[in-house]
């Protein structure tokens, strides 16, 4: 027969290798089907990643260093309508096809949303100018003065199409003798929203170009009443009836209860938290319990909850309605009524609107008799922000909110089912064990939320709270049995009156809550600081956990290995040599030495009160308050300017022309308050005014003799809420 016998060396060396090419085509093979296999076990997860693919199309909007043309996506739809033709119809190039076209999606709504925000923004300092509007919202700040949010009428010489929607004017007065919807006028300075506090920070131009906040300053002249030329619009008067109709809950709650219980209890109620003191904010944060300031999923159902649960207890009382009637339906109704209700008058933030879709969709799922927690209504509640609101996406508390609701529901469809089928039913609804199950559940939702949000803390904030656990298990049981369903009762009981004995029922809970979280933000070792996370390993953590919270087979966790790689560059990042603030007036640079041998930012005497002086710490992981690094002790400084050294390079910092002499002689790098002519030969880099107004707050990094200079205009670019 063939191929029997007598083969040569190279014949069978030429077999062996055909069958081992074989073995491996069909390994290939082997691994594509099960891959396949495992896909289409996954099957009704895969709406789960619609939202996910969307925020990349969002995000890739947003990362472009230019504004985009909506015809870009013009080509699109031709691109996967051809790959449908020319891709063999299979699942896998479904999921493709559908991939694509919701990532084109993302960046199409987030488009279509900035052009149909785009509001009028001031470019540049107006100087004194003459202010007339409505007063939309009366915010008294913990640190002194007011903040007057107006919707102008007119402003100054500016035409009618040029003026912003909405402008924002700090007022230094220890009272404010006007209310929500009076219609005032003023002399004003105001300047566009400021940007980042350091290349890469949180843009708050970007954030006030989407509500439409068009300049924020403070008045130079007192605010008397004026007349309207025209009555405001219909929507305008509604919201003015709700905030004022905050500002009456606000003053019941200061006549029963005064302090910091007073400011918490409005903040819980209303959504204003400019009264609560720094020191009580500072130990909520600190202690892992700031979570309970926001209002959003933990409120909303509580408070929702307590209408559902107090309607559905009363109609149980009354046999002839709750045998002929579905009365679980009616208070789901009513509880989304409610949640309405709270919505409105704790001001409509971003995070409570999140909160609010998430609680309607639960009583939704109760009219439809189906689960009313499951990741497919957070896909869900996640889809509606992400297409009406797309900015939401860079929101942190998005991330934090849905991280955390993603977080929970994926670990208790495990957890529900291990413990069902695991643990005694007789033992598991007896008294102890719903007593225990109520304390584990309070444990194992904060260390699974905590877990979850704890990656977005670090890279926002560069903290996380090392007791948090402790603190969560003993404020939560006050919190949700004594401050918010008292916090209820009390708004139900302020038409008649009787406010008092809940609002001092609450006000009790609350000052409890401020015990625990001042105890605790006290203890050795209650803030963890962490340094310079780089984006990518913040993204790198965020697939890994999806990909480890959606999927339910074995192989969701390889997404551990993702967030192991993500969490390997954590403090990894390269920190900045020296800061620049978007005026030049604060400055920071590292050359402090600290214990450890590393670099610490120092910053001239006089930067203590600086909010970029703040953020460049919190950045840096620097658990110093300002006024300890604005100590100035690496500055040589007189009433001219400073003068410093950062690694062999001096850096002069002129507050005024006399010192240009001295500091273009002697410095390699010159900053000044003011634009420098070009007659200034030595310094290798200058920033001066001129280059701080065109491209904002700068970050310098020296290696070697090289100097790399970074901005927020530079990262920015050229969009809609940038300078350029």
């Amino acid at each position: 027969m063939f191929g029997s016998g007598g083969e040569t060396s190279h014949e069978r060396a030429v077999l062996g290798a055909g069958a081992l090419s074989s073995t491996g085509a069909r390994h290939r093979l082997s691994a594509l089907s099960r891959f396949r296999q495992i896909l289409g076990l996954e099957q009704e997860r895969w709406f789960y990643w619609l939202p996910v693919l969307l925020s990349f199309g969002i995000g890739l909007y947003f990362y472009l260093p230019y504004e985009p043309d909506l015809a870009l996506l013009v080509p699109v739809i031709p691109v996967i309508l051809g790959l449908a033709f020319l891709l063999k119809r299979s699942m896998l190039s479904l999921l493709l096809l559908s991939s694509l076209l919701a990532i084109s999606m993302g960046f199409g709504v987030a488009k279509l949303r900035t052009e149909y925000i785009r509001a009028p923004i001031i470019l540049s300092g107006t100087g004194s100018v003459e202010v007339e509007g409505w007063i939309e919202r009366i915010e008294k700040r913990s640190t002194g003065g007011y903040r007057v949010s107006m919707v102008p009428a007119k402003l100054g010489k500016y035409k009618p199409a040029l003026i912003p929607k909405n402008i924002r004017i700090f007022v230094r007065l220890d009272e404010f003798h006007f209310s929500v919807g009076d219609y005032v006028a003023t002399v004003a300075f105001l300047r566009p929203p400021p940007g980042p506090a350091l290349p890469g920070g949180y843009d708050f131009a970007r954030a006030a170009f989407y509500r439409q906040l068009g300049g924020v300053g403070f008045n130079t002249q007192p605010f008397v009443r004026g007349q309207p030329d025209l009555e405001p619009s219909i929507w305008f008067s509604i919201r003015l009836e709700f905030e004022k109709m905050r500002d009456m809950v606000g003053v019941r709650i200061k006549k029963h209860l005064d302090g910091q219980a007073s400011a918490v209890a409005i903040a819980l109620l209303t959504g204003r938290r400019d009264e609560i003191s720094p020191d009580a904010k500072t130990a909520l944060r600190h202690s892992g319990l700031a979570h309970i300031l926001a209002i959003s999923g933990l409120h909303m159902a509580l408070m929702s909850g307590s209408v559902f649960w107090l309607i559905r207890a009363f109609l149980a009382l009354l046999p002839g309605i709750s045998l002929r009637w579905p009365i679980k339906k009616w208070s789901a109704v009513l509880a989304i009524f409610g949640a309405l209700f709270y919505l409105s008058l704790s001001g409509g933030s971003a995070a409570t609107q999140r909160a609010f879709l998430m609680v309607c969709l639960l009583y939704v799922a109760v009219l439809l008799d189906r689960p009313a927690l499951s990741l497919r209504n957070v896909a869900i509640a996640a889809l509606i922000i992400l297409v009406f609101w797309p900015e939401s996406m860079l929101n942190i508390g998005f991330q934090m909110s849905f991280a955390a609701v993603t977080a929970l529901i994926a670990f208790y469809e495990s957890w529900n089912a291990w413990f069902t089928r695991s643990v005694d039913n007789v033992w598991r609804f007896s008294l102890s064990g719903k007593i225990f199950y109520f304390f584990a559940g309070i444990a194992l939702t904060t260390i699974v939320a905590g877990l979850a949000i704890a990656p977005l803390s670090a890279y926002h904030f560069g903290r996380e709270a090392g007791y948090s656990l402790l603190a969560n298990l003993l404020a939560l049981p006050i919190f949700s049995f004594v401050t918010m369903p008292m916090a209820l009762v009390s708004l139900l009981a302020m038409p008649l009156g009787f406010e008092a004995v809940p609002l001092q029922l609450m006000g009790w809970g609350v000052e409890v809550i401020l015990a625990i979280a001042a105890w605790v933000s006290n203890l050795p070792g209650a803030v963890l600081y962490i340094a310079a996370v780089p984006q990518y390993a913040a993204i790198l953590v965020g697939v890994g956990a999806l990909w480890l919270m959606i999927w339910r087979r074995p192989w969701r966790y390889l997404g551990l290995i993702i967030i192991g790689a993500g969490l390997a560059f954590f403090g990894g990042g390269i920190r900045p040599d020296i800061h620049v603030s978007d005026n030049g007036r604060t400055i920071a640079v590292r050359n402090t030495q600290a214990g450890d041998g590393s670099f610490l930012l120092s910053a001239p005497k006089g930067s203590m009160r600086s909010y970029a002086l703040a953020r460049w710490l919190e950045k840096d992981g620097d658990a110093r308050p300002p006024k300890i690094a604005a100590r100035g002790l690496s500055f040589k400084c007189d009433a001219s300017g400073c003068v410093t050294s950062v690694k062999n390079m001096v850096v002069a910092y002129a507050r005024s022309v006399s010192s240009l002499k001295d500091d273009c002689q002697r410095a390699d790098i010159l900053i000044a308050r003011f634009e420098v002519s070009a007659d200034c030969p030595r310094p290798r880099l200058i920033i001066d005014r001129t280059a701080t107004l065109l491209l904002g707050a700068h970050a310098v990094y020296i290696d070697g003799d090289q100097l790399v200079v970074d901005s927020v205009e530079g990262r920015r670019a050229r969009r809609p809420w940038s300078r350029r």
